[in-house]
């Protein structure tokens, strides 16, 4: 990447930015073309190959930056002493809409990520992959998973609901109306009622 993007003016950044996690987000990186990046962010395709060098270069940037800016507010919403999951739900969720305000399409970009099947996608995630990883792995092993009913497999229910929450996210960002704030609280709501059924009192 050439350093001097983050010279041009910063509304112009972050339509780049967002029209890229737009495209690969939901074509994938094989189907996503940088002609509809550069429509879409309302610059010339050549711009985006001066400052990239090829779509490959453009998608290793986004996802280094999403991985960058998801861990930041990860990182600043979830209590590093907090040992409750659903208060931690609560917190991952917080920082992951604060992220959907500026980038509305950046949790879903994260999330699709590990399952491209084209082998240069996969490598220009290598090593950042484990980083954002590792920031969930920390955070869930906080959880005091004393405080769930017997039969409760926690694992389990944390793909489980990761999984839901994606697939309600993905159906919404689609709509005109999304508005990261609402979607927010309808999502809270959700977890105080998963909040009921999993705990023990």
């Amino acid at each position: 990447m050439n350093d001097s993007f983050f010279d041009i003016e910063k509304e112009k950044q972050e339509r780049i930015i967002n029209a890229a996690l737009k495209a690969f987000s939901l074509q994938g990186y094989k189907h996503a073309s940088t002609d509809e990046i550069a429509k879409e962010a309302n610059v010339s395709k050549g711009l985006i190959f001066h400052y990239f060098d090829s779509k490959v270069g453009l998608y290793s940037f986004v996802f280094s930056y999403s991985v960058k800016y998801m861990v930041y507010f990860l990182n600043q919403a979830v209590n590093p002493k907090e040992t409750d999951f659903f208060m931690l739900l609560r917190q991952i969720t917080c920082a992951r809409m604060y992220a959907c305000k500026k980038y509305k399409y950046i949790q879903l970009f994260l999330e699709s990520c590990p399952y491209e099947d084209v082998t240069e996608a996969l490598l220009a995630t290598e090593g950042e992959i484990d980083i954002l990883n590792e920031t969930y792995d920390r955070i869930y092993s906080q959880v005091d998973r004393d405080k769930f009913k017997s039969d409760v497999v926690t694992d389990d229910m944390i793909r489980f609901i990761t999984l839901s929450f994606s697939a309600m996210l993905r159906e919404e960002v689609n709509k005109k109306s999304f508005q990261a704030d609402q979607f927010y609280k309808e999502t809270l709501n959700y977890i105080d009622m998963l909040n009921k059924l999993m705990s023990k009192n």
